[in-house]
This record gives C-alpha cells, structure tokens and sequence, in this order.
C-alpha cells in the first residue's frame, strides 16, 4: 500500500470532478485559489475506519477515491449504512459522467491529429499524459470492439504506472503494435492530439486517440472537447 496519493491520481481525480464534490456539485476551489475540497477514501485503510476491506492492493488507488466537500465528507462516514461501497462508486461515476456532459456542451472545435505508426510512440504518449479519451469516427463494432480492447490495456497500464518495469512496458508496446498493423491491414489508423488544460486552477494533460480511415499522416476533425 502506497503512503500517499500520487500526484497523477490527484490530478485525475480533481480533473474528472471538475473541482466540485461528488454529491452536492458544490465548487471546492474558492475564487481567491484557497482549496475546500476533500480527497476521500470510499474504502478505508484502518480497521476501525468505514467501509474497511481488508488486504486492498492500493487503498489511494484513484477508484477508492471520491472528492466531496467538508460536510458531505463527514456525512458518508458517520452514515455508513446509507452509503455502503457501491452506493458510493455510482456517485462518483454519475457525477463524473454528468460533468465529462457539461464539458462537452461548452465547446466544439477542429482539433489537428498526427497519425501514430509504433506502439512505442503510442506507448510513451500515453504514459506521458494524465487521462485519455478514445474516439471513433467510423461506426463499425470490428472498430468498435478495437476501441474497447485499447481501452482496456491504457487503464490497466495506467493503474500499475508506478509500479511499471521496462519489460512491462516492452510488453504493452508490443500490444500496441498488434493494435496498429490490425488496424492497417483495415486501411486504419490511429490519430492523436495532446493537450494541456487548465481545470479550477489544475493543469491536466490529456490525450484524444482517434481510429479512423488512415488517408494521410495528419488529419482534422472537428468534436467536443473536455475545456
């Protein structure tokens, strides 16, 4: 179990909050910069704490984390029944999904992609970046199930980033190049665009993956965009 949060799994945990608790949607960073929001445990590391499991590979693993205000915060621990540990993950999750909804009503614009052709370079990017989305332009469940698959493996590489060797990172660029001749042997590619943002006053970096028709080593397209 690590001592304390990583910064990667803060940045990812504040980010996908949009910097507002997980329950009441208040604002958790005041206008002067001054933070009142609280990094929570879902699944605490002390016997005597709530919600205790014992053995928990990473107890401030990002999916054992929710950020809440003060009161809310005291609230889930003194009312464990009422807020049990599934009851608390669907929280974060529909909090996370109506947030990643709002961010995408508020711009549209054409973003430039570069054509990725190694699983190495691919690799590097997204162990480079603090979160990623993967996107489709093409409705196809072959490529659709690709997408999901890719998914898959950057999460898995993503939880165990502190914990990575140079040959499992060998391994996942091997799998990323499996990925991406399976995709030109279809006439597709993989497209990529990195980012930094300023989210309450956080700088996250991410990437957008993109699968689509492999015409030429750069493309734009034009899509919603987390701000």
């Amino acid at each position: 179990m690590s001592s304390k949060i990583k910064d990667s799994v803060r940045k990812k945990l504040w980010a996908l909050s949009a910097g507002k608790c997980a329950i009441c949607d208040k604002n958790l960073i005041g206008s002067n910069g001054f933070i009142v929001g609280q990094e929570c445990h879902i699944i605490s590391s002390k016997p005597s704490g709530p919600r205790y499991v014992q053995d928990l590979n990473d107890y401030n693993d990002y999916d054992n984390l929710i950020l809440l205000c003060a009161n809310h915060h005291r609230e889930i621990d003194t009312n464990i029944a009422i807020y049990p540990i599934d009851k608390l993950k669907q929280i974060k999750k529909e909090h996370e999904q109506k947030v990643e909804k709002r961010q995408k009503e508020q711009k549209r614009e054409f973003v430039f992609l570069v054509k990725i052709n190694t699983g190495e370079t691919l690799g590097n990017v997204i162990l480079g970046n603090d979160s990623w989305t993967i996107a489709t332009e093409i409705n196809n469940p072959y490529i659709e199930k690709i997408s999901m698959e890719l998914d898959d493996s950057i999460r898995i590489m993503l939880d165990l980033q502190g914990f990575l060797e140079l040959q499992d990172k060998l391994e996942f660029y091997n799998k990323l190049d499996g990925y991406i001749k399976t995709l030109t042997e279809q006439n597709l590619g993989i497209y990529i665009n990195t980012s930094k943002k300023r989210i309450n006053g956080l700088v996250v970096s991410s990437v957008l993956i993109v699968i689509k028709d492999a015409k030429s080593d750069f493309c734009f397209i034009k899509r919603d965009l987390l701000t």
